[in-house]
């Protein structure tokens, strides 16, 4: 929507669906009528739906989360929900409990056949490397950069777009979005882009990232590139940390570039907030202008530059601690991970409705036992922001090719 100086003559025009008049009930309108067509039948899609169908549904979630959580918090009352049903808010968590148990059974039913999807166009994280090597395979001399933001949810992707907008007004995005991989974790998904390769394919460093860099390279070795082309580079947070990335893509030789942001992972480990609360943040972050001067840095170098996600993240609500202690090889808040089957199942059977995940594209020995709902192993009292568990806002991530205008 733009402004227009007599915007009340053409309330209830055409004209109107693009004049912006007061910004907040503009939110309200829109945020309305997103409700009213996700309580139509069969909009949310069936347990027989192709993949495609929660791509494109995910998207149309994701704007409803960044208008709900982005500006006012989630704090709607009655006043402004039309219709039957109450106010926005509880409309909100009756739609999202719908779209939980579709989209889990869903995950059920059809995720462990997704790694054999064919990797063009792109459907899991792992894909993302072979788009890249057909975007220089497409020009002699053709340059590409992924820039990954660990753990930005396809709707914090909203709100940094409309910082973006802001600052750099003649950029354009070509916006997609993937599965990760599940569990949600960065050691397991994050790793599986870099790779190109599903997590059963790392068996020795799914616990650790470390060995991302020699991935990296390996998977571009593959394609043909020496070493001195391929770079890789994470921990960018601030504009100070740039000074390493013009390094590492002021290299002539340099064609096949990854970068870290891990600012909104650090931001998710330390919100108490909720949604409202890592919205907030996020905005604030991105406002700091770092993510434009990197995207400007490559822009200027002559790269394509990539923008997606390793998971997203949810506000969880405590469900109690397992306590299992040694007994789980990892401890996360929305995520247990055992090597044993029978020590699994006895946490699980303390936990009505936790997921005992099957290892579908992960090690044998991979055992993921996911909190139920959106709830986490922490104790009740305790409202985390995590990842790690299979919810839509999780798995499902933003791929966003960035050009200007």
């Amino acid at each position: 929507p733009v402004t227009h100086p007599r915007a009340d003559r053409l309330a209830g025009s055409w004209e109107a669906a693009g004049v912006r008049t007061d910004p907040e009930a503009d939110r309200r309108r829109r945020l309305t009528g997103l409700l009213q067509a996700l309580e139509a039948e069969g909009a949310i899609p069936a347990g027989t739906a192709p993949h495609r169908d929660w791509l494109e549904f995910a998207r149309r979630w994701a704007q409803v989360n960044a208008l709900l959580f982005g500006r006012n918090g989630g704090q709607d009352d009655g006043s402004g929900g039309s219709g039957a049903g109450g106010g926005l808010r509880s409309r909100y968590d009756r739609i999202r409990d719908r779209i939980d148990a579709a989209f889990a059974a869903w995950m059920a039913q059809h995720y462990g056949a997704l790694h054999n999807q064919p990797p063009l166009p792109p459907v899991m994280i792992h894909h993302v490397p072979r788009m890249l090597a057909r975007t220089l395979r497409e020009a002699a001399g053709a340059k590409a950069a992924l820039v990954l933001i660990d753990g930005l949810s396809l709707d914090q992707w909203a709100t940094v777009r409309g910082v973006l907008a802001e600052q750099r007004p003649g950029f354009r995005y070509h916006e997609e979005s993937l599965f990760a991989w599940a569990p949600t974790l960065t050691t397991v998904s994050r790793q599986a882009c870099f790779s190109g390769r599903p997590p059963l394919y790392f068996p020795s460093s799914i616990r650790t990232t470390d060995r991302e860099p020699g991935a990296w390279k390996r998977f571009w070795a593959d394609e043909g590139l020496p070493p001195a082309a391929v770079g890789y580079a994470k921990s960018l947070r601030a504009s100070g940390d740039l000074d390493r990335a013009a390094q590492l893509v002021s290299d002539p030789r340099m064609r096949a570039a990854g970068l870290v942001v891990d600012a909104v992972d650090r931001i998710i480990h330390g919100m108490t907030l909720g949604q409202a609360g890592m919205h907030n943040q996020v905005r604030q972050w991105a406002r700091g202008g770092m993510l434009a001067e990197l995207i400007d840095l490559l822009l200027d170098r002559g790269f394509a530059v990539w923008l997606t996600s390793d998971h997203g993240n949810v506000a969880a609500a405590g469900c109690g601690n397992p306590g299992e202690g040694a007994a789980a090889d990892l401890r996360g808040e929305r995520v247990r991970v055992f090597s044993d089957r029978a020590l699994r199942a006895r946490v699980a059977a303390r936990f009505p409705g936790a997921v005992e995940w099957p290892p579908v594209g992960l090690p044998d020995d991979y055992l993921a036992l996911i909190a139920p709902g959106r709830s986490a192993f922490v104790r009740s009292q305790e409202h985390p922001v995590s990842h790690g568990g299979i919810t839509p806002e999780e798995v499902i991530v933003p791929l966003v090719r960035i050009e200007r205008e």
